[in-house]
């Protein structure tokens, strides 16, 4: 793999492992990962991490790649008659807690709305 202008996206793997600091994956892969956001091309990114040779960074985005946290997006243009046309993309999702999922239940069904009114601020912070 060669540096170039390729542009990364997170994949819903990748945006979960950031957000959950896998230990899966290295700090310096992580630091990478949260560098990828669809838009910046490669070698900005290299730019930017003075801190690891071009090489190290080449690993790392092959790691990310392989391990399927990001993939290299092909073009901005779509083929939409194409039968590898992949639409999928990253999503990231909130989970709530048991206690927090049960305050809510236990508000709608006894109708008061302090319980939920307090989860609700919890969640939004």
């Amino acid at each position: 793999m060669e540096l170039s202008k390729k542009i990364y996206s997170k994949t819903g793997k990748g945006s979960h492992a950031l957000l959950s600091k896998s230990r899966d994956l290295h700090a310096n892969a992580l630091k990478v990962l949260s560098y990828i956001d669809g838009k910046t091309d490669a070698a900005t990114i290299l730019a930017q991490l003075d801190m690891l040779s071009e090489k190290k960074f080449l690993d790392l985005l092959t790691q990310l790649v392989n391990g399927e946290y990001i993939r290299a997006m092909d073009t901005p243009e779509w083929d939409w008659e194409a039968n590898d046309f992949d639409y999928r993309t990253g999503m990231v999702v909130d989970e709530v807690s048991i206690e927090d999922f049960l305050a809510l239940v236990s508000e709608q069904e006894s109708g008061t709305e302090e319980a939920g009114a307090e989860v609700r601020a919890k969640t939004e912070e």
